[in-house]
């Protein structure tokens, strides 16, 4: 990710959404996975994306209970995740797998541990999440619809720049009264609701 690729993705016809697997953020955690950026590299790294192109959405993954996280470590996680403010993350709980170089190290955190992490961790995004998506309500956005959802009156489902497909939340929408609803393409959208995946939004009709 270098100053041309960030340049390149200030463009309308890109959409500024950067999936980066970061997987931890304490130094030593982050060695031991063989991973090139640890806590403070990341966010400087996204602090310096965000400078250049302040709408861009930011997705991650991360994992909890591998071997040698204590709880020094799963707080430095934590805060990391709290200063990064991601607009969407995945967390997973670490297991062994055969043939990867983390399978000769000694499991030191205990299944229910990681569960209890993971759970931490996926609350602490959750609010950060509902926060962030709140800020979109009032908001006109574009979206791309993708499939009629149903219900009465009808509604769509559609996506914006800053949610990819299968893995992020939706926007659902609903068309004004008397409206031709559209099955396809790109189309105007005032968000009017927001949960922690989800938007909704109303058809804009010009």
């Amino acid at each position: 990710i270098n100053r041309e690729l960030i340049r390149s993705m200030t463009s309308p016809k890109v959409c500024a959404y950067f999936d980066i697997p970061f997987q931890h953020a304490a130094s030593n955690i982050v060695k031991a996975m063989r991973r090139g950026f640890e806590g403070n590299q990341a966010l400087r790294l996204v602090e310096k994306i965000r400078d250049a192109i302040p709408e861009a959405a930011f997705r991650t993954s991360l994992i909890v209970g591998f071997p040698g996280e204590g709880r020094r470590e799963f707080e430095i996680l934590k805060s990391f995740v709290r200063r990064a403010r991601f607009d969407h993350l995945g967390v997973f709980a670490y297991s062994a797998e055969e043939g990867t170089p983390a399978f000769a190290l000694s499991d030191t955190v205990s299944e229910s541990e990681k569960t209890a992490r993971r759970g931490e961790l996926m609350s602490l995004q959750q609010a950060i999440s509902l926060e962030k998506n709140r800020a979109h309500i009032g908001r006109r956005v574009e979206a791309l619809l993708e499939r009629a959802a149903g219900g009465h009156p009808p509604a769509l489902v559609g996506r914006g720049r800053f949610q990819a497909p299968e893995v992020d939340g939706v926007i659902r929408i609903r068309s004004p009264r008397g409206a031709e609803s559209p099955a396809r393409g790109v189309c105007s959208v005032e968000i009017t609701g927001a949960n922690v995946y989800d938007l909704r939004g109303r058809l804009v009709v010009r």
